[in-house]
């Protein structure tokens, strides 16, 4: 399974976190601001019990809340 374009080392390899994403190439990694930069403590997390719920998606376990 390819990934998308990694862009520091340009391999297919660059795959998405729960808060970024991370080359396992060249282990290159990018985050994303929690609820876009925003801040705040976010909602509860029912799968690992965290306040990291940010629209509908769990920052710590990637869990995705509809």
């Amino acid at each position: 399974m390819a990934g998308a374009k990694c862009p520091q080392c340009g391999s297919l390899t660059f795959f998405k976190s729960a808060t970024g994403g991370k080359c396992t190439q060249c282990g290159y990694t990018m985050t994303n601001p929690a609820n876009d930069g925003r801040g705040g403590k976010g909602q509860k997390c029912l799968n690992c019990g965290k306040f990291t719920v940010f629209n509908g998606k769990c920052r710590n376990c990637g869990a995705s809340y509809s």
